[in-house]
């Protein structure tokens, strides 16, 4: 018996677990949104519609920042992305890496490669490509028409990332 002969009923830890999801899904729905400017995907919580967004043509690469296989390195890339229509697209990636120096017999390296693969512009605005082949994937944003960063992971045996900045060729 409580206080005034009342019963004390526990509040177990399961009802302290719904108290607190429900307090983080309040904070969650409270988060102010934000829009992209016309033409570009960056960061956005509203629907982009993708027919305004033309991703066309060759986007270049000063510096590719990479660790292949737990070796830093550095490169060029040229995306081409091609047949888009709607939110879907087409891709050629052309890719120099240079292998540093202490790993290929002291002289520096570089290795070249040509990929395909296909790609979507999100329902947010992010632009995801799939390499053709493995398990690589590209997670993208444009910053302005003209420019796009894109972050490339693939898992297995030689683990890869990349992080560079894409700026496209004018015709």
């Amino acid at each position: 018996m409580g206080i005034n002969g009342r019963s004390r009923r526990r509040i177990g830890s399961g009802a302290i677990v719904v108290v607190a999801l429900a307090l983080a899904l309040t904070a969650c729905t409270s988060t102010p949104t934000t829009t992209a400017a016309p033409g570009t995907t960056a960061a956005s919580t509203k629907f982009v519609d993708a027919n305004a967004v033309d991703l066309t043509g060759a986007w270049e690469s000063k510096v590719r920042h990479n660790i292949i296989g737990g070796n830093r390195g550095e490169g060029r890339e040229t995306v081409t992305i091609s047949e888009q229509k709607d939110a879907l697209f087409n891709v050629s990636r052309a890719i120099e890496v240079q292998v540093p120096a202490e790993f290929e017999d002291g002289q520096p390296k570089t290795t070249s490669a040509t990929v395909t693969g296909v790609g979507v512009i999100n329902p947010d605005g992010s632009i995801t490509v799939v390499k053709g082949g493995d398990a690589g994937r590209v997670d993208a944003w444009l910053t302005d028409k003209d420019t796009m960063e894109w972050v490339y992971a693939e898992g297995g045996d030689e683990q890869v990332v990349v992080r560079q900045t894409l700026k496209r060729k004018s015709a």
